[in-house]
């Protein structure tokens, strides 16, 4: 003859698999957590790279930017010395 369970022992065993259900859940979610975590850090490790790499672009470009109004401004040295020299040699004639 089989007993049937006690509603105190149906409750406990609905308890016990609720909590392993629960458990499985959390698990689940900290596996989910720890993937995006991941995923978050490859995210923003890309977008590090990308923005150091648009920032060094900028340098080279401003490097360049640089040198040439170094050259623009030696080009007009070099001109404005010859105009010097020009009107120095028309004084002493």
């Amino acid at each position: 003859m089989s007993t049937e369970p006690t509603n105190e022992e149906l409750a406990k065993s609905y308890a016990t698999k609720i909590e392993q259900a629960q458990g499985f859940e959390l698990d689940a979610q900290n596996q989910d957590s720890a993937e995006q975590r991941n995923d978050r850090n490859e995210i923003n490790g890309q977008q590090a790279k990308a923005l150091a790499k648009e920032l060094n672009r900028d340098n080279e470009n401003g490097d360049q930017v640089k040198q040439a109004r170094a050259r623009e401004i030696a080009e007009r040295f070099k001109e404005k010395a010859a105009r010097d020299r020009e009107q120095s040699r028309s004084f002493s004639r």
